[in-house]
């Protein structure tokens, strides 16, 4: 019998903050994190990316939760030795029947990131074990091979949007800015398909830089998953539309937050002092403000769904482009480190590249249509 699973806001799948864990787990944590330098290599921690900590500080707060849920926690403890082999049986027990496969895959992993890093003295081979065996067998919730389009799909897409966009006379500018600014979006993201995250924070000036009469996209190591720098060419064919955007679109946009500064925005609050200048951010909201990354999700899952009948969401544009290139242009695979910003092809092909999976189907599709048109065939020979 499948397990239903909890509400989303379950307080039993909350992840207990770093304030909130045993001060003995907060002191280590602490020392985990603690710099070095040429003569002393610091705390096991001290060179982790942001991504990394996060994953560690939300499996061992999830860890935390479930010790406190089942009246096992003792915050008397030393650090991470409540960890022990039967207690992880029960807590990945307890999280198969509340997360998806890959959610249990990373609070097991970040488990161990944190109590590798919390005591370091120990052994923790047999957690990383489990770890790697879960995430083996670990099937995703929604096969994501089903909801792939190819990325010239994509791209067409948003040239689409922008097009459309510019036709539009009967509604208001700032409507054609911000359908031409979605366009726009899904057209880059088709062709350079950046994490979300450093999507959502480009600067002007400092993230798309141009020279010449050409842009580039830069991204320095600290803000990417990977710590290694990211540049990449804008594409050229939207350089022209990322200019009319620059230039037309988006300071419409821009227009309507110092009207509301002003007073003069309907509905804005006379004379308030409180809403910030625009900013540098490449994608602005309707008012003007910085795009969030939860908003430029929203905006490419809606527009995706309406047009294909399912969502695309902004991180399955890197399987799509992965799986596009795999498909059309195999001999130059590799490129799809560069593109998806990956240190290893291994990294893209294993976690990206859907293609033999969808040529698998497609051969076998041809074999059953080919057997169909034999049994059709033989029926009209023989007249049955």
């Amino acid at each position: 019998m499948t397990a239903v699973p909890a509400p989303r806001h379950d307080p039993e799948r909350r992840c207990r903050p770093l304030h909130l864990w045993p001060e003995d787990d907060r002191l280590a944590w602490a020392a985990a994190l603690r710099p070095g330098d040429a003569l002393d290599p610091g705390g096991p921690a001290s060179r982790w990316a942001p991504t990394t900590r996060a994953l560690a500080i939300a499996g061992y707060g999830r860890w935390l939760t479930w010790l406190d849920r089942t009246g096992e926690l003792d915050p008397t403890m030393p650090p991470a030795r409540q960890v022990t082999p039967r207690r992880v049986r029960e807590f990945v027990a307890a999280l198969w029947t509340a997360n998806a496969p890959n959610t249990v895959v990373f609070r097991i992993q970040g488990l161990a990131q944190a109590a590798g890093a919390l005591a370091q003295e120990t052994d923790w081979t047999w957690l990383w074990d489990l770890a790697g065996r879960l995430r083996r067998t670990a099937l995703p919730a929604r096969l994501k091979r089903l909801r792939l389009v190819g990325s010239d799909e994509l791209f067409v897409l948003g040239l689409q949007l922008m097009a459309a966009a510019e036709q539009y006379r009967d509604v208001p500018a700032w409507r054609r800015a911000v359908r031409y600014r979605d366009g726009l979006m899904i057209t880059v993201l088709a062709a350079r398909p950046l994490r979300l995250k450093n999507f959502a924070a480009i600067e002007i000036g400092r993230h798309l830089v141009r020279h010449g009469e050409r842009y580039r996209l830069l991204f320095p190591k600290a803000e990417m998953k990977t710590c290694q720098a990211l540049e990449l060419p804008f594409p050229e064919q939207v350089r022209s539309h990322l200019e009319c955007y620059l230039s037309h679109h988006r300071p419409r946009l821009c227009e309507r937050q110092r009207r509301q500064r002003s007073g003069a925005f309907q509905g804005g609050p006379q004379g308030s002092g409180d809403v910030a200048e625009p900013s540098a951010n490449l994608w602005v909201s309707s008012a003007g403000t910085p795009l969030s990354a939860n908003t430029i999700y929203y905006c490419i899952v809606q527009l995706t769904r309406a047009k294909f009948g399912q969502p695309v969401n902004p991180h399955l544009f890197r399987d799509c482009a992965a799986t596009s290139i795999a498909s059309m242009d195999p001999e130059r695979v590799r490129i799809t480190t560069s593109v998806l910003g990956h240190a290893r092809l291994a990294t893209s092909e294993r976690t990206y590249n859907h293609a033999k999976s969808l040529e698998a189907t497609r051969q076998y599709q041809d074999q059953v249509m080919k057997l169909r048109r034999r049994e059709v065939a033989g029926r009209i020979q023989t007249g049955r």
